[in-house]
């Protein structure tokens, strides 16, 4: 037996044999056994890595060192790239290095193995095969708005699909559309939005894991919008309507309000409880900047949910409302003030007035009498009356009612700040139904509201 390496000439001969010890002569004559070469190539351990695409792409995969004269190539995928739309490539021919390997569109991300083989003219296929691997991963996809409004359509992303919802967002400007979120949506990386640039979130919920960073463009809320921030971020919100949410979770970091932002007291019928909330998660902080409102409406009133018993996790003045609603006749409301600092009665339920006559926001503030035989103006009453001051303290030592004398001053004279509360004549607004007068009875709707840092964190007992 022969085992040639190479290409080979034997010359053989054929020998008759007869019986005893004669030998005959027999045939001689000559073979040529040809031996190919198992071809081998030498590839890297990975093609190059790709961003999940819309549309199919080629990543090159190179190689070295072939021996055999290999011309061409053949993979074969494992089970899950063929699940994710890997195709396998039979005898294709062997380019110079790199070979393209193609990604189907929208692969989802992950890492896949392919074991490569070549084949030389003999034919001879190289064993065993070269494993690599293809990985994809999640682009940050870049809006364009090519397309329309619609989050949700893969042409208005610069990937060509529809974010995932792991990655980081950047809402381009000038583009042709801005998005309008038709549903719930999450962002597991940080959304940035260039100036000029808007995101309507709708009656929906807009949840920012990484939060919002270099957040030039604005956002645009509404009485049913909801937006969850779970890292330290800025955020910039329409004037009017569009700088309202109903419910705002601060998951972790410290968000910062640049601009005006109402927190809806409800919408619909009274007292249904469509107020909206602020949730401040132990660790977290709202810095308001004085740009915060808690709304209140004949629907409800918004409001701070429980947080860390040690406070200060809204930091900032903020401004408290509360709505009174229109009775069958005026009457006497006991009310606390949920702010602290140097604001004056007259600043807040008085609207900053004094007369009867000025009423600077319709629907807003009350008047404010005394029955201090003084000029009522000169310490912040709207009017006198000879029968009882509107506004009153209880003073516990003297089980009494103290009239308050004055709602402005200096110092801390006429300070709305008290932790005791409020025994206020409510005749409405400062309109023509909430006038001083024995022959007006008629009342009217109305919002007074306070500014300043709210009590946060356990607070002492107060008797009063």
């Amino acid at each position: 037996s022969v085992t040639p390496s190479g290409t080979t000439t034997y010359t053989i001969t054929s020998v008759t044999t007869s019986t005893g010890s004669c030998v005959g002569t027999g045939n001689t004559g000559s073979a040529t056994i040809t031996v190919n070469p198992v071809p081998t190539i030498t590839t890297a351990a990975s093609a190059t890595g790709v961003f999940r695409l819309g549309s199919a792409q080629l990543t090159p995969l190179t190689y070295s060192a072939t021996t055999g004269s290999p011309t061409t190539y053949s993979v074969v995928w494992n089970a899950a790239a063929l699940a994710a739309g890997f195709v396998n490539v039979t005898n294709a021919a062997l380019p110079a290095s790199p070979i393209q390997v193609s990604v189907t569109g929208n692969t989802d991300a992950g890492t896949y193995t392919g074991s490569l083989t070549v084949t030389n003219a003999g034919p001879c296929t190289s064993s065993p095969a070269n494993s690599f691997t293809v990985t994809v991963t999640n682009a940050n996809p870049v809006w364009t708005g090519n397309t329309s409004t619609n989050w949700n359509t893969g042409s208005n992303w610069s990937t060509g699909v529809v974010p995932f919802g792991t990655e980081s967002i950047t809402i381009d400007a000038p583009r042709p559309n801005y998005p309008v979120l038709t549903g719930n949506i999450s962002i597991g990386g940080t959304l940035d939005m260039a100036p000029v640039a808007t995101l309507t979130i709708g009656s929906n919920t807009l949840t920012v894991t990484g939060g919002i960073t270099n957040n030039t463009g604005t956002l645009i809320g509404s009485n049913t919008s909801n937006l969850v921030i779970g890292a330290t971020s800025t955020l910039n919100f329409a004037t009017g309507a569009g700088g309202t949410l109903k419910n705002l979770n601060i998951n972790a970091g410290t968000t910062t309000l640049a601009t005006a932002l109402d927190i809806t007291g409800g919408t619909g019928l009274a007292n249904n409880n469509s107020f909206g909330t602020v949730t401040v998660a132990s660790g977290a902080v709202l810095a308001s900047g004085g740009f915060l409102t808690f709304k209140s409406n004949v629907s409800g009133t918004a409001r701070l949910a429980q947080g860390a018993t040690s406070g200060q996790w809204v930091t900032g003045d903020v401004t408290v409302e509360r709505y009174i609603p229109q009775n069958a006749q005026r009457a006497w409301r006991m009310l606390s003030v949920p702010t602290k600092g140097a604001q004056k009665i007259n600043q807040a339920w008085q609207e900053g007035a004094i007369g009867p006559l000025n009423n600077p926001k319709p629907g807003f503030g009350t008047l404010i009498t005394t029955k201090l035989l003084v000029s009522p103006g000169s310490i912040g009453f709207d009017a006198y009356t000879s029968v009882s001051a509107s506004l009153r303290t209880y003073n516990v030592a003297t089980n009494a009612w103290n009239d308050v004398t004055a709602t402005i001053g200096s110092g801390t004279t006429g300070n709305i700040e008290t932790v005791k509360g409020y025994s206020l004549y409510v005749r409405g607004d400062r309109g023509a139904n909430g006038q001083v007068s024995a022959a007006v009875t008629t009342s009217s709707p109305t919002v007074l509201r306070t500014t300043g840092t709210l009590y946060t964190g356990d607070q002492a007992v107060v008797s009063i």
